[in-house]
């Protein structure tokens, strides 16, 4: 999730300042509202700045974890419910065909 320079680059809005508007003793969801309450006023305020055509409750959680991995109630990584998520990929080689399939194109329908 947002560490604190991505949510600064992405809101304007520093870390310390969320340290400040932001209380330990809520919960996620509660510092998730608070969040989103002080990111829809920030827009507001400032209808051409940077929150404008941003996710704002995308935001909001982003800050909420940030906001209890700096007090120390979640570590990198961490799900609200405690446990951790994992996944991989992998990138194999494979050729493009040069063109496509002979027989009707599954893109393209005639009404």
């Amino acid at each position: 999730m947002a560490t604190w320079d991505t949510v600064a680059r992405s809101t304007g809005i520093q870390g310390e300042e969320w340290v400040k508007l932001l209380d330990p003793a809520h919960n996620h969801a509660q510092l998730a509202d608070a969040a989103l309450s002080h990111l829809r006023a920030t827009l507001a305020a400032q209808p051409d700045g940077v929150l404008k055509g941003k996710n704002l409750e995308w935001w909001a959680q982003g800050v909420a974890v940030s906001f209890e991995q700096h007090i120390g109630r979640r570590v990198p990584g961490e799900r609200c419910d405690g446990s951790f998520g994992a996944n991989a990929s992998k990138t194999v080689p494979a050729r493009r065909p040069i063109s496509p399939p002979p027989g009707p194109s599954s893109h393209h329908s005639s009404l």
